[in-house]
């Protein structure tokens, strides 16, 4: 049978103690007076030796707490809690609570020390703020063509991929040039994947340059340039296929186009629509008169006579209105009954 040798106690014994005098021979834990913090002045973000965290301000604490309590050989730290009152903006006095386990016996400490928030500035911002960028994504509207409407929805893509990939991605300029907009972005890896997103979202061109800006690492640097241009249709887009109408129902991938005189769809490669020419056409919206379940009787909306044609899909039953289109050869019904 062990026993302490403090005291005399029969028992478990640590270290040739019992749980009582090993707890007061022992102090186990050591805290610094003060645990300094440094929070990035723009966003926030924690320095953890080299590299910055972006995690919220009480978490950057305690992990700074638990990275200064220094814990005896042989000892665990088992549980920590905190208190904290604030001094002022650059200073928290803070109350610990530490559980510890020495085997199977535990063990408590209650220590006090000082938080002293300090500022800087973490490599994102640093490069953010010098206008750092290692690529820039150029979105245009096709050749001769101005297109608002798309390029705004291209912008909204843009900023929600930077946002959604987090603060180490940034976008240090933004310029309006040409009928579209320049993003310079601060990593090469992000511009390429928003591109790709570009393109699977609006279908259209991209033509990838690059710049040599020199060696880090006796590897040469490059800067990357991603031409985004739209196609020159889009989902609703009227165009002459052989002299015969098709509107676009999708710009995939896969394109897929209808014939507005069989309202067949069919899906083609892209380039057929190269070869294709936008037609003379207007969407408008005319007065249902009548309708069966091929048919569709609707007034012109220039002529105000009626027309019969073919009834496409998304007709509702109590319809008043459809969406048709107008060409120089006379009037179709719209395939789509919703553009966006």
């Amino acid at each position: 049978m062990s026993y302490c040798v403090e005291c005399g106690k029969e028992g478990k014994t640590y270290d040739s103690l019992c749980a009582e005098c090993f707890d007061k021979r022992h102090k186990l834990v050591r805290v610094p007076e003060a645990v300094d913090i440094t929070l990035c002045a723009h966003c926030g973000a924690h320095q953890r030796g080299a590299n910055w965290a972006h995690v919220d301000r009480p978490d950057a604490i305690r992990h700074a707490l638990e990275g200064a309590v220094e814990v005896d050989t042989g000892a665990q730290l088992d549980v920590l809690d905190v208190k904290l009152r604030e001094e002022d903006e650059r200073n928290l006095a803070a109350e610990l609570l530490i559980g510890l386990k020495v085997d199977d016996a535990e063990f408590r400490r209650e220590k006090r020390t000082r938080i002293r928030i300090k500022q800087g500035v973490c490599d994102a911002c640093s490069r953010q703020k010098g206008h750092y960028f290692e690529a820039v994504i150029q979105v245009r509207p096709p050749e001769g063509e101005v297109e608002e409407e798309l390029v705004e929805k291209a912008t909204e893509i843009v900023h929600q991929e930077v946002e959604r990939m987090g603060p180490e991605v940034f976008i240090s300029r933004e310029e309006s040039l040409h009928g579209g907009v320049d993003f310079y972005l601060g990593s090469r890896g992000a511009a390429k994947t928003i591109t790709k997103r570009l393109q699977s979202r609006f279908s259209g061109e991209v033509t990838v340059s690059s710049t040599l800006q020199g060696r880090k690492g006796g590897r040469d640097v490059y800067r990357m340039t991603y031409l985004f241009r739209f196609p020159a249709y889009q989902a609703g887009s009227v165009l002459k296929i052989a002299d015969e109408p098709f509107q676009v129902v999708s710009i995939g991938p896969p394109i897929v186009i209808a014939d507005l005189a069989t309202l067949q769809e069919r899906t083609v490669p892209a380039s057929t629509l190269k070869s294709a020419r936008k037609a003379d056409a207007r969407t408008l919206m005319a007065i249902i008169v009548s309708r069966d379940e091929k048919e569709v009787q609707v007034m012109d909306p220039e002529t105000m006579k009626t027309v019969t044609l073919l009834r496409p899909p998304g007709i509702a039953e109590d319809a008043e209105e459809m969406l048709v289109v107008r060409t120089a050869e006379g009037v179709y019904p719209s395939y789509l009954q919703s553009i966006n």
